[in-house]
């Protein structure tokens, strides 16, 4: 048996101008090849310089006091992106978590799963193994604002180390040959 027509009439196209008021918001829909918009992402002190701000206006931050120089390495290792689970700060790679830099800017500790050297940077006064059982998988958080905290170039180092322990080999061989 056929299904009756419907007697309600299909609804009139919008004007151009309707239409572009409606893809210009961020709840725009995914449809026919367009994305959904998502609303700007805030930037954080030390990357005041890429929105266009002159260096010489930016005031310069240490790794021990704000997240953003420490964040800026994790995002430019191969694949990695910004991601804010809980309201965290967060880098990851192939939807894995590799280093969390907290919530708010300055960050006041990072996370970042350790192998070889989680004996090393548990030994220090300002890291602890990590919370939720996550220590037990050898992820360690660090008191970035502790004066035990290990300068920038062991951050930076640890941080590779936590993107390798967590990214496909694939990745990880590709950062070798960088």
């Amino acid at each position: 048996m056929a299904k009756p027509k419907s007697t309600k009439r299909a609804a009139k196209p919008a004007s151009a101008a309707a239409t572009r008021a409606k893809s210009s918001t961020p709840k725009a829909t995914k449809a026919a090849g367009t994305t959904t918009k998502k609303p700007p992402a805030k930037v954080a002190s030390g990357t005041a310089a890429k929105k266009g701000t002159s260096v010489s206006k930016v005031p310069k931050v240490s790794a021990k006091s704000a997240k953003g120089p420490l964040l800026d390495y994790a995002l430019s290792l191969p694949e990695a992106y910004e991601d804010h689970p809980w309201g965290e700060s967060v880098a990851k790679v192939n939807k894995k978590v590799f280093a969390f830099f907290g919530v708010g800017s300055p960050a006041k500790s990072l996370s970042i799963k350790l192998g070889d050297n989680a004996d090393i940077a548990l030994a220090l006064p300002c890291a602890t193994p990590t919370g939720y059982g996550l220590g037990k998988s050898g992820w360690v958080s660090i008191d970035l604002h502790h004066k035990s905290c290990p300068p920038a170039d062991v951050l930076r180092e640890w941080i590779e180390e936590s993107f390798c322990n967590v990214a496909p080999k694939k990745l990880v061989k590709s950062l070798a040959e960088r």
